[in-house]
């Protein structure tokens, strides 16, 4: 990105997101906002909509404002803020592409970026999507899964219906990490969690649909194990791009 002081590329599936980070400056409208002694943060969320209908005009889609709110909750508490009173980090993100898992994509491209642009923080952020599907496209995955690709149709007949249902109550919890979309559309619930595993804190959490108390620790705990095991390929990342031969300002890509 153009004039930015770090950048991330991350790819989820076919999720395809881009961050950029500006600053720490001065705001263009600083002289309408009130003091700060510590810095703070602005996050822009554009979604590109050239395979779908043209946008009406620059207003932010519902969409748009509820990832930037999302992207901005789940990192801030990671920036020192302290470190740049009256500035602001302007945090610019792109959605290339939306296949499921947007938020998660954003978060982790926003830690890259905010990682190359040297902006410190306590903890890099890694977050993870799980999602509860409904028993009968739960099981038809895991069986299709060991075959060729994931198979979301089944057969309209009793005995396949019975037979899925009957997985799932052996053993399948019908839970999946990092969804793609057409998982997202077949979920009965959502939970978003981002972590600092460093500091052992869960920055944001976020859930939405039907849950048993049960069936919702279990997503939780799948969740924060998801974000540990991201968070080592965070690392891997960002070492590879300092311990690289020649310094690059390409963005860090994932």
């Amino acid at each position: 990105m153009t004039g930015a002081q770090g950048s991330a590329y991350v790819e989820l599936g076919k999720t395809k997101v881009m961050v950029g980070i500006f600053g720490p400056r001065e705001h263009t409208d600083q002289g309408r906002e009130p003091y700060s002694s510590v810095g703070r943060t602005t996050v822009d969320v554009s979604i590109v909509t050239f395979p779908r209908r043209p946008k009406m005009g620059p207003r932010k889609t519902r969409e748009e404002v509820h990832l930037a709110s999302l992207v901005q909750a789940a990192v801030t508490s990671s920036i020192l803020l302290d470190r740049f009173p009256k500035l602001f980090v302007d945090i610019n993100c792109t959605v290339l592409e939306s296949d499921g898992s947007v938020a998660t994509a954003l978060i982790l491209a926003t830690s890259l970026a905010l990682a190359h642009a040297g902006i410190e923080m306590n903890d890099t952020v890694s977050s993870c999507t799980v999602v509860r599907v409904y028993p009968i496209y739960a099981c038809t995955i895991s069986l299709s899964h060991t075959s060729s690709r994931w198979n979301m149709y089944m057969p309209q007949n009793s005995k396949s219906t019975s037979y899925a249902l009957q997985c799932l109550e052996k053993g399948g919890t019908g839970l999946f990490i990092d969804p793609s979309g057409e998982e997202e559309t077949k979920s009965a619930g959502t939970v978003i969690v981002a972590v600092a595993p460093a500091s052992g804190q869960m920055t944001y959490i976020s859930s939405w649909g039907s849950w048993k108390e049960e069936m919702m620790q279990k997503a939780i705990h799948m969740a924060v194990g998801g974000c540990i095991h991201v968070q080592s390929e965070l690392r891997r990342t960002m070492v590879q791009q300092v311990m690289g031969t020649e310094y690059s300002n390409a963005p860090l890509a994932t």
